[in-house]
């Protein structure tokens, strides 16, 4: 789920900078209401007492009003998890295999 919701970020990304000056980086619209909405929900279920979890939910508070540059924030605290994760599952790797 973490890597769909990143993808979908990434998405979203794409839209906002073919959108350019047009919109002098504002966003709106329910895709984007709910992405956010489904990081919040997935971050709440699986990281409700993260550091990042809170700075997630507090940028995203703000998203509609700061911006399309809240949304590169979002995108890279939502990242960050996939990283910590990839991390933690590296050392749990060397762990076992200094086992054996």
């Amino acid at each position: 789920m973490l890597n769909k919701l990143i993808q979908e970020g990434e998405e979203l990304t794409q839209y906002i900078e073919q959108l350019g000056a047009r919109t002098n980086g504002s966003l709106k619209g329910e895709e984007y209401s709910l992405w956010i909405a489904k990081c919040v929900r997935y971050l709440e279920l699986n990281y409700p007492n993260s550091e990042l979890t809170k700075m997630f939910v507090k940028e995203s508070e703000n998203a509609f009003r700061n911006k399309a540059t809240a949304h590169y924030n979002l995108l890279g605290i939502i990242k960050a998890f996939k990283l910590f994760k990839e991390i933690q599952y590296n050392r749990e790797r060397q762990n076992v295999l200094r086992v054996y």
